[in-house]
């Protein structure tokens, strides 16, 4: 295990293109075309442009914490503190609303039939129609804080404060419960296998398969409020009040920890390149990469306690607890893991996507043209941002920048027969591409709007893929550069540097 503790930071956090004052509350959904929705400190849903303009807002009956969910078809859901869900059209006027018993706190989830789980702090948990439609109840022992969060399967998992983790059928009938020490704030996350994995008060991150079992606890030195997430690696990623972030293998068994030196109560999030962000309590977002390494650091106004969203575009949003927004470009769109973000989707859906939703979701990110990437200046250019106008609306075209070469990590580098191998999801997150159809000796890959089956090697645990190979794709050239003992692959927007070095490799 790798424990990281007050090392040097790799990197200067990106620019920062706007932070305004919009009295974000809640955590933030991003629609299809990359507007932002959230819950405001004064009582109203907001959505605005991505350049953080005002669309619309909509009057609730008070306010609330939980992020808004966008279906589809672009009908938006939210929840308040007044005990009601509301159905608002894209324009923001209301279709219906439905009164619950209690204060809503938790996010609704999303069923694949349009259909949504809403919980009540009241231990009331309501499935309604698209219409508005009661199609069951049921009555927990306490009250739900927790997010449901719907499997592949159609059941339906919720914490609650008398330390359960319930699992229902789809038609509302108990299945099974676990009990865990203490009460359950944490949302729980699931894997491709279905396997459920949440925190709780008690101190333990815990697994539980879909039978209920339990696969394993992981101890914590303070009580786990946040919601994991699970990367594109399969590692379960999540903080603690000890204000550590613990990454952890699908076996229970710790990959790394990060101390970021504050408590975590936020969600982290995973960037397509394996880097994940998360908030602190005193108001620092900080960056780490997929093997804990830690990468860059970001002061903000106040405290951060809901996660960061990211936008198919490379934009990176934040929301502190005095209501001020920040957006930064970082470049790269949402990790496509089986739950790499809170909610597991932008739009806040809470569920496992199906088969045709992961093609989906994956042709809409390699189609969305991605924003261009500054490093953040000392702290002069931080107090320039912070004075900086508002951006407004359509903008005369910036000259595009030179490209910037991004240099893939050599570590696990193999070579066979003159070729060169690279880890599959490492050249594919830094192509910003996609896997479509993994396989053992062949993979189907998606970059830009081409897609192509790679030769694929698989050495214990890992994918790896040739990258002669990627010369099959009209929009990309393959270099390599002997002098400089590096391989240089080259698209319209980007160029990845893979360099081949003696000690970075290894023979098959």
């Amino acid at each position: 295990m790798l424990h990281l503790s007050g090392v040097t930071l790799a990197a200067s956090p990106p620019a920062v293109v706007w932070q305004k004052p919009l009295k974000g509350l809640s955590a933030l959904a991003l629609t299809a075309e990359g507007d932002l929705l959230f819950v405001g400190s004064d009582a109203k849903i907001h959505r605005t442009t991505s350049a953080g303009e005002e669309r619309w807002t909509y009057a609730l009956g008070d306010i609330g914490r939980g992020q808004p969910v966008v279906a589809p078809g672009g009908q938006i859901y939210v929840v308040s503190y007044d005990d009601y869900v509301y159905a608002l059209t894209p324009d923001g006027k209301l279709e219906w609303r439905y009164k619950l018993d209690g204060d809503i706190f938790a996010t609704p989830a999303l069923r694949t039939d349009g259909s949504l789980i809403v919980a009540s702090t009241a231990g009331r948990v309501v499935a309604l129609s698209s219409q508005g439609q009661v199609l069951w109840t049921f009555q927990a022992g306490a009250g739900i804080f927790s997010s449901p969060a719907v499997s592949l399967d159609g059941t339906i998992y919720f914490g609650a404060q008398d330390s359960t983790l319930t699992a229902l059928s789809p038609d509302g009938q108990v299945k099974w419960k676990f009990s865990a020490g203490s009460f359950v704030f944490s949302s729980p996350a699931l894997d491709a296998q279905g396997n459920i994995y949440f925190g709780s008060s008690d101190r333990h991150v815990y697994s539980v398969d879909p039978a209920g079992q339990l696969r394993w606890k992981v101890q914590t030195r303070l009580f786990v409020n946040a919601s994991p997430i699970i990367t594109q690696q399969g590692l379960v990623v999540v903080g603690s009040f000890d204000g550590t972030l613990y990454a952890l293998q699908q076996g229970g068994t710790e990959a790394w920890t990060y101390r970021a030196g504050a408590p975590i109560a936020a969600p982290a999030a995973q960037l397509s390149n394996g880097d994940l962000v998360v908030g602190d309590a005193q108001g620092t977002l900080h960056a780490v990469s997929e093997t804990g390494r830690p990468l860059w650091q970001l002061p903000t106004s106040a405290r951060i306690d809901v996660s960061a969203a990211i936008s198919d575009s490379g934009m990176l949003y934040s929301v502190s607890n005095d209501g001020r927004l920040l957006a930064m470009a970082v470049g790269q769109g949402p990790a496509s893991g089986p739950w790499s973000q809170w909610r597991s989707v932008p739009a806040g859906w809470g569920r496992t996507l199906t088969p045709s939703e992961i093609t989906a979701r994956a042709e809409q990110v390699a189609n969305t043209p991605r924003v261009s990437v500054a490093a953040s200046a000392p702290e002069t250019q931080a107090a320039q941002t912070e004075a900086a106008p508002p951006v407004q609306g359509t903008q005369t075209a910036a000259p595009r920048p030179p490209l910037v070469p991004f240099v893939l990590d050599a570590r696990g580098l193999m070579t066979s027969a003159g070729s060169v191998y690279v880890p599959l999801r490492a050249l594919v997150n830094a192509l910003g591409g996609q896997v479509l159809l993994p396989g053992k000796t062949e993979v189907t890959v998606r970059v830009g709007a081409q897609s192509l089956s790679l030769p694929a090697a698989v050495r214990g645990n890992t994918a790896y893929v040739q990258v002669g190979a990627l010369r099959s794709l009209p929009a990309l050239r393959v270099q390599w550069q002997a002098a400089k003992r590096e391989v240089r692959v080259i698209t319209p927007d980007r160029v990845i540097v893979i360099p081949v070095e003696a000690q970075a490799v290894s023979r098959m």
